[in-house]
């Protein structure tokens, strides 16, 4: 199976990067392992934590306004982790 799960399996307490790099692997993952709406939903989350991991922070706008994007990011995220941890 993918590797996040054996490594990680607190979904829960992964970090922005980590949750990147799990949608990455997914993204990558064989078929009979993923779905391919999850592994397309996954590539462009992964493309989409890249630009949320790189918006400056010059401001309390710019702050504010990259933790919402995170949070939402953060949260499709451990929808697909454990989405596919049941699939298990």
């Amino acid at each position: 199976m993918l590797e996040y799960q054996e490594s990680n399996p607190d979904v829960w307490s992964m970090k922005s990067h980590e949750l990147r790099d799990a949608c990455r692997e997914i993204a990558h993952a064989p078929r009979e392992e993923v779905q391919d709406s999850l592994r397309t939903e996954a590539n462009q989350l992964a493309i989409e934590w890249d630009e949320a991991l790189g918006l400056p922070q010059l401001d309390p706008f710019d702050a504010s306004r990259r933790a919402s994007i995170v949070a939402a990011l953060r949260k499709r995220t451990i929808e697909i982790l454990i989405k596919l941890e049941g699939n298990r």
